[in-house]
């Protein structure tokens, strides 16, 4: 493998080790103010940072699956290809644990592409009314 795509895998893990820690350690304090405690405004400060460090995270976790499934282009080790998909299999585990619990104890703070969130503006300024799309489908699962 050239030193182009070691740095494309590299970079990859480094990215989703450090996006998955953040979103693990900001979403789930979030829950635990909202679920356990049943105390919302506390949980309100960890969630911007819960859903941008998931969302990313699970964006570089769909990476990872793509560097898994083209092996010809990004041969990697068994034992790196099994770290890569354990690390991509548990971001995606816990994202959508999250998203099922604070779609119950969040209520509507919890949605990625909600309106007046900065993706949905961003979207919304690209194509318009597709983050009010995206949130529609995003609501809906």
């Amino acid at each position: 493998m050239g030193p182009r795509k070691d740095r494309i895998v590299l970079a990859t893990v480094v990215l989703l080790l450090a996006f998955f820690s953040i979103f693990l350690v900001t979403g789930y304090t979030a829950l635990y103010w909202a679920w356990l405690r049943a105390d919302l405004r506390s949980a309100l400060p960890y969630l911007p940072w819960g859903r941008t460090c998931g969302m990313l995270a699970m964006t570089l976790a769909a990476s990872a699956l793509g560097i898994l499934f083209l092996p010809d282009t990004f041969p990697l080790s068994p034992r790196a290809r099994l770290w890569l998909s354990l690390l991509a299999t548990a971001t995606i585990g816990f994202f959508a644990e999250f998203r099922n619990e604070g779609k119950f104890h969040l209520r509507s703070s919890v949605h990625s592409f909600g309106p007046g969130t900065w993706i949905h503006d961003g979207l919304n300024h690209l194509v318009p009314s597709l983050g009010d799309s995206m949130y529609r489908i995003e609501y809906s699962h």
